[in-house]
């Protein structure tokens, strides 16, 4: 490999250098508009389907059905006085249970009845202690950020989410969790703390308002700074319950077991991409380079892993272009590295560059008629419509994905069982009807609901003794279980990420989306 090391600049925090990044871990998966400049002309003839398609679809698991148990006033930092049942790994999905049906076993506690939320009893009668911050006999704090996009909507990015809904969805989803009996017994009182998307300082100050100020439980949500995720885990031994993509493999070496996620970790997202791909004879023959931009890897260590992955197949990287951080001094590399590609005749290109980046890299090379084919997966939210819509025709590409793409032109599956359930439970509790899929809303709302589903499972299966240490011990145990956002997965000995499975999307220019092209399968 021939290896571009260009100097990282000073990262300022400023709305251009973070909206190719930001947009993408807003909501995962998700087509959001966005004024991003008039999209080139050109006279290319876009590639006819079966130029870019993988041609025999790859076979594999069916999509993911079934449902779970997924998901009450706060005040705004939002305060206020779950059954999910944890299935064995491997057992079968029960069927879809109506909105605020009990959970499987047996009737929902009546109030006040041992193992009714905020009773002080477990089901068989347990006496409930306080044990761990935000713990009492009868109630469990627990935090739940939200988007705030009202800095973004003043760049001119129409995000499609609003502060109200997503509170609103989170304490809908705590209510219907109470409803059911709680965590085993404790009452959830959610905290509701939003924060600035493009600002890393604004997310530190909802890490430490929910850890330091409210002294919540555990934080249910995310966030896109890698400072603020350490500030929960690390800095705070927080338990932290995210439907973000792009998280670096050492947050989850240095969080103890309290990162849990629905996202792979760097380092497995990387192999599982790299094995698909090798799968459907993608590499095989291919001069590759790797395109990243260090804002969305701090350090290149994901470059790094996803250049091992691809060694670790076979093959060679022939260039890794590691951008600078800083959007004006990477915008300046760009034509470099296009060059410099195109130069060594790299015909398949890796993408971890976010949206901004990978544009402009894609359209300076098809206007000097450098039209390699390009690979993008779930690093940088690249799984999304949001990330092509400005392509010129005659890019090509295949996508690598997690995600159930809810929020995408195209939707590659029906409405799985687990997301109606999301879907009416949101609509019961929320006081609001959930926007149609193919929305931002939609998607992110899905997505939030598998966070809360996660944390319930988990939570419940600390049993009594509800501690942060026992989040750690516990994860393991839960397993596989329904979702409505992602591909089959599970926890495991050592794995607190859960999606397992991915799919392939091809990019069509007729609709300038992602089509889907096959189901779910595991990457061998």
């Amino acid at each position: 490999m021939d290896p571009q090391r260009l100097p990282v600049q000073s990262r300022t925090r400023s709305v251009a250098l973070l909206l190719g990044v930001v947009i993408g871990l807003l909501v995962a998966g998700l087509a959001i508009p966005f004024v991003f400049g008039e999209r080139l002309t050109d006279t290319t003839a876009a590639p006819a389907p079966d130029e870019v398609l993988l041609g025999p679809e790859v076979e594999g698991d069916a999509a993911a059905e079934g449902t779970g148990e997924p998901g009450a006033e706060p005040t705004s930092s939002a305060t206020a006085g779950a059954d999910g049942t944890v299935a064995a790994p491997g057992a079968a999905p029960a069927g879809p249970a109506a909105p605020g049906a009990p959970a499987a076993g047996g009737p929902a506690p009546a109030p006040g009845a041992p193992g009714s939320a905020g009773s002080g009893q477990t089901a068989d009668g347990t006496k409930l202690t306080a044990t761990d911050r935000g713990v009492t006999a009868k109630t469990v704090k627990v935090g739940f950020t939200v988007l705030d996009t009202g800095g973004l909507g003043r760049t001119g990015v129409a995000v499609g989410v609003s502060v109200e809904q997503q509170r609103d969805a989170w304490i809908g989803y705590a209510k219907e969790i109470n409803a059911r009996g709680g965590i085993n017994g404790r009452a959830i009182e959610p905290v509701v703390v939003s924060y600035d998307p493009v600002n890393e300082n604004s997310q530190r100050q909802a890490c430490l308002q929910l850890t330091q100020d409210e002294k919540v439980f555990a934080v249910v949500g995310g966030f896109n700074f890698p400072v603020a995720v350490s500030c929960v885990t690390r800095e705070n031994a927080t338990p932290l319950f995210s439907g973000y993509p792009s998280t670096q493999d050492e947050i989850f070496a240095t969080s103890s077991g309290r990162f849990v996620t629905m996202y792979p970790k760097a380092s497995r997202s990387m192999a599982n991409w790299v094995a698909a791909l090798d799968g459907a004879g993608k590499l095989k023959g291919k001069t590759i380079g790797i395109l990243n931009q260090q804002q969305n890897d701090p350090g290149a260590k994901t470059s790094a892993a996803l250049e091992r992955a691809i060694e670790a197949r076979g093959y060679k990287v022939k260039r890794r272009a590691d951008l600078s951080a800083d959007t004006g001094t990477s915008s300046s590399q760009v034509p470099v590295t296009v060059n410099q590609f195109q130069t060594d005749g790299i015909d398949t290109v890796f993408v971890l560059a976010g949206v901004t980046t990978a544009t402009a890299f894609v359209q300076q090379a098809d206007g000097q008629g450098y039209r390699p084919m390009y690979m993008l997966g779930d690093w940088a939210n690249n799984n999304s419509d949001f990330t092509v819509q400005n392509m010129p025709r005659s890019f090509q590409a295949i996508s690598v994905t997690q995600i159930m793409g809810h929020g995408n032109k195209v939707q590659p599956f029906p409405e799985n069982a687990q997301a109606v359930r999301c879907r009416e439970v949101h609509d019961k509790h929320s006081g609001r009807k959930l926007a149609a899929r193919g929305t931002a809303e939609y998607g992110a709302t899905m997505q939030n609901c598998d966070s809360v589903l996660a944390f319930e499972k988990v939570a419940k299966a600390a049993g009594p003794n509800l501690t942060r240490a026992r989040i750690g011990a516990v994860t393991p145990s839960v397993g596989s279980f329904p979702v409505a956002n992602w591909g089959p997965g599970g926890f495991a000995s050592g794995k607190s990420d859960f999606s397992d499975q991915v799919r392939f999307q091809v990019f069509d220019a007729s609709c300038t989306c992602w089509k889907p092209n096959g189901a779910f399968f595991t990457p061998r």
